[in-house]
């Protein structure tokens, strides 16, 4: 009875670990259309992780309690490989977080001599992207999160960021082609390339080199006849308001939180002793059978 509960839970992991495969398989593009091009799909692998649990949890139940110490060493030892495997692939992607690429001299060029007045791109910066956006003025066509990006060169080609376009394949390369293409359109002027690949596309779309930081490794690409950037207009822009609820309420929700917790004394509610009659058992006279001779 216990194992035919758990099925549907053995349904739902593996539904949701097809979908958290991404591309690899045909199913998930299938069901979801278009939006395929842009969702995330971790959002299923850690709900497949969180269906798996019980289903791993009652299987080491039964392995240790036929196998004993061999068996809990071995789950010891799959446990720190599934912690060592994600740690050290962080380390060698090239989309790692922790990518260590100073871009201060990156933002030191977009905010000086009006260079703000113009949109950029990056190449080869992986998760480095934000950095440079979060210390500048100028705006940039590529970004980290996905349905944000509403441009049709992204939308048409169903790609993630410009910046590691090699990696998404043909799609991605076609985006980067087409947003070079139109270049005067969207202001985009300057270009930021930390990966050698993507130089002579660029340099055969009309960009130049002017500058180069950190012993060469990132070098700056300018074209001459791109005007300033405009303004796009689209309806997914958050007003100034929604702006300032975005990034004030979440925290200020959570420390009102903690404040009421700590400073509204709990209200010990007054019971009221309610006081129920037992009843009484009657005494019923004791008969004695007489002893018949």
């Amino acid at each position: 009875a216990a194992r035919r509960r758990l099925r549907p839970l053995l349904l739902g992991f593996w539904v949701t670990f097809i979908f958290g495969l991404g591309g690899t398989t045909p199913l998930p593009k299938f069901l979801l259309g278009r939006y395929f091009d842009i969702l995330t799909f971790e959002r299923f692998t850690l709900w497949a992780a969180l269906m798996v649990l019980p289903l791993v949890g009652a299987f080491a139940e039964q392995v240790i309690e036929r196998h004993g110490k061999r068996a809990v060493l071995g789950f010891a030892t799959a446990a720190l490989i599934t912690l060592l495997l994600p740690m050290g692939w962080m380390a060698v992607t090239p989309f790692s977080p922790n990518a260590n690429i100073n871009v201060d001299a990156v933002d030191a060029f977009l905010n000086r001599d009006g260079h703000d007045r113009y949109r950029y791109l990056t190449l080869g910066f992986g998760n480095a992207l934000p950095k440079v956006s979060t210390y500048t003025d100028a705006n940039s066509v590529d970004g980290e999160y996905n349905s944000a990006r509403l441009l049709p060169e992204f939308t048409h080609y169903g790609t993630a960021q410009l910046t590691s376009a090699k990696y998404f394949g043909t799609s991605g390369m076609e985006a980067l082609r087409m947003m070079l293409r139109h270049a005067s359109h969207y202001g985009l002027k300057y270009i930021f390339i930390r990966d050698p690949y993507y130089e002579p596309l660029i340099s055969f779309a009309g960009w130049r080199k002017v500058e180069t930081y950190e012993s060469g490794t990132i070098t700056v690409w300018s074209k001459e006849d791109v005007p300033p950037a405009r303004p796009i207009p689209s309806d997914a822009m958050p007003t100034a308001l929604e702006g300032l609820l975005w990034g004030t309420l979440p925290l200020a929700s959570s420390i009102l939180a903690i404040l009421f917790a700590f400073l509204i004394p709990d209200r010990v509610r007054a019971r009221s002793e309610i006081l129920l009659p037992f009843p009484e058992r009657e005494l019923q006279g004791a008969y004695v059978r007489e002893a018949r001779s």
